[in-house]
């Protein structure tokens, strides 16, 4: 019921900024054909609709991402789930990140036997690094045995927990590095690919088609412009 609530107010909260945008290039067109002969019906109603075009093809493209393109980010819920080395994966609901756990996309290989949620993580080589939030199966108990947090070798699948995470020449790692489990991306290359090639589907048509609007208005001002001067 929130997914749904919130997915309403992000869809009313992007037509309303593209609602916002049309009416700058309505600004801009009717700067740049102000006292000039010709139609300019149509250049105004371009300015009003290729905003609202434009949301609505993002809208449109996250749906179909999240429908039909397995493992392409959840633009829609939130959802997260990014690649960790050796096949595993970290996957979480946005609405419980703190329930976050590491699964497994290698046929044979399991889940390895954490402890509880996972709330923070970072990755150094095949060493995935992480903090426990709490138990799996609470949202306050903290996990027993004053245990914190866990080293997992993505390559042997042996798990480590810990109450303080080791400093010393093998593992410089620091709380600091690690980072709330919705907001870590994958490091894996081929996850980093995926990751651009949907933000280049996303975002260059919309900004294409506005640079292109603009461009041809700034065209239409130099040719005015020009006109006039010669006459």
């Amino acid at each position: 019921m929130f997914e749904i609530i919130g997915l309403i107010f992000a869809t009313a909260l992007l037509f309303l900024l593209s609602a916002v945008v049309s009416c700058f290039f309505v600004f801009v067109a009717w700067l740049v054909l102000r006292g000039r002969k010709g139609p300019k019906k149509r250049w105004i109603l371009l300015g009003v609709l290729i905003p609202p075009a434009s949301a609505a093809y993002l809208l449109f493209a996250a749906v179909f991402f999240d429908l039909f393109v397995p493992g392409a980010t959840d633009r829609l819920f939130g959802d997260f789930s990014e690649g960790l080395p050796n096949g595993y994966v970290l996957t979480g609901l946005a609405k419980m990140p703190d329930f976050a756990y590491i699964d497994s996309k290698v046929y044979g290989k399991g889940q390895p036997p954490l402890l509880g949620g996972v709330g923070q993580i970072t990755v150094d080589g095949p060493i995935v690094i992480g903090q426990y939030s709490h138990k799996s199966d609470s949202f306050t108990d903290p996990v027993p045995g004053n245990i914190k947090f866990f080293l997992f070798n993505t390559q042997t699948s042996e798990l480590t927990n810990l109450k303080e995470l080791p400093i010393d020449g093998k593992f410089l790692v620091t709380r600091a590095q690690l980072v709330p489990s919705q907001l870590f991306r994958s490091h894996e290359p081929s996850e980093i690919m995926r990751r651009r090639i949907e933000d280049l589907i996303y975002f260059v048509p919309p900004a294409l088609t506005a640079m292109s609007y603009l461009a041809l208005l700034t065209l239409l001002r130099l040719k005015t412009g020009s006109s006039n001067t010669l006459s």
